[in-house]
């Protein structure tokens, strides 16, 4: 049996299906919006069916199973487009040190900002991104570090790697920006 919203026309589900028609339908001017009140009348019946013409279903104005789940499947595709991204923090931990000989993600997240940073800054150079933190890391590291504020000690440290996070950022923001 289908679950229909007309059987049960008030209640927390009908709410959160004005929530999900009201979000949808800034993005689809098609489907007229609907005021949250948690009731299941005409303004809510017509904002379904529009829905449901704007998606090429039968407009019944009826919020069986398969309108529901094609309701929830818009919403939620509209909240994952307008979230952010994900963000990863690879650096392990705020004492840790990545220096000569050190190996790993991290190190290849070192060198491919380092990378980035070498076209907007003519004394950094293109390093070849390996993962290990040899003299050609620890060298551009060492040059990079004055760009950041910081004393050039050729190592990494939370503070070197909060600056470096930083700059190569605001590259990318105004990279972005231009694009």
């Amino acid at each position: 049996m289908a679950f229909v919203f007309a059987d049960n026309p008030n209640g927390r589900s009908v709410s959160s299906l004005q929530q999900y028609l009201r979000t949808i339908g800034k993005e689809y001017r098609e489907v007229l919006p609907v005021v949250p009140d948690g009731i299941f009348g005409p303004q809510t019946t017509q904002s379904v069916i529009s829905f449901q013409n704007q998606f090429g279903m039968e407009p019944t104005g009826v919020v069986d199973s398969d309108t529901w789940d094609r309701i929830l499947g818009v919403y939620d595709d509209i909240v994952e487009r307008a979230a952010a991204p994900n963000h990863i923090d690879p650096f392990p931990a705020g004492h840790y040190v990545l220096e000569l000989g050190t190996e790993g993600d991290e190190v290849a997240f070192v060198q491919i900002m380092l990378c980035a940073l070498a076209g907007r800054y003519a004394n950094l150079s293109r390093l070849e991104i390996t993962g290990v933190y040899d003299v050609a890391t620890m060298r551009e590291v060492r040059i990079f570090q004055p760009i950041g504020g910081l004393e050039a000690t050729g190592k990494v440290d939370k503070r070197t790697w909060n600056a470096l996070t930083r700059v190569y950022q605001s590259v990318r923001l105004d990279e972005a920006r231009l694009a």
